[in-house]
């Protein structure tokens, strides 16, 4: 980029970049001679076509003053949705572990209870328990397709059965 003279091209792609995911418009994306340009692109020859050097040169220095700062940010976000993620992952798992006792739990009405207490809908709680039943069903096609094939190797050992 010929026209930048405080910044690198590389600093204004990582600015703009860093807007884009920090306000979250990084997947807008604009026209540009009938062409789509992703957020970053277009940001970078909106700039490239400014046409007053004087608030050119004051937005490289405020780009270059701020891009650390942006960084720290963003990178304090990244944290917090992982730490978001891991909270979300943990109070699924405990959920399910619920669940998952309260199945053998015969009586409906401490079912219910239970469920209201830990905030669990009536709706994961069946879906979970189908989710179970199925595994537990192909378990046992599983087993069951293993005894079968057991008991035709010994009735084709038993009466000379080439062909099984």
């Amino acid at each position: 980029m010929i026209s930048l003279t405080h910044i690198t091209e590389a600093e204004l792609r990582q600015f703009y970049l860093l807007e884009g995911k920090i306000s979250g418009r990084d997947k807008e994306y604009n026209m540009l001679n009938g062409v789509q340009q992703e957020y970053v692109a277009s940001r970078i020859y909106d700039f490239i076509i400014w046409n007053d050097p004087c608030n050119k040169s004051k937005f490289e220095l405020y780009i270059k003053e701020n891009l650390p700062k942006m960084e720290i940010k963003y990178d304090t976000i990244k944290k917090e949705q992982e730490q978001e993620q891991i909270k979300k992952k943990q109070e699924n798992d405990m959920k399910k572990n619920i669940i998952h006792d309260l199945f053998r739990q015969p009586n409906e009405n401490v079912r219910k209870i239970v469920l209201q207490k830990f905030a669990i809908s009536e709706n994961d709680y069946y879906n979970e328990k189908n989710k179970i039943k199925f595994v537990q069903y192909q378990q046992q096609q599983q087993r069951e397709g293993v005894t079968a094939n057991k008991i035709c190797a010994d009735f084709a050992r038993k009466y000379n059965l080439n062909n099984f």
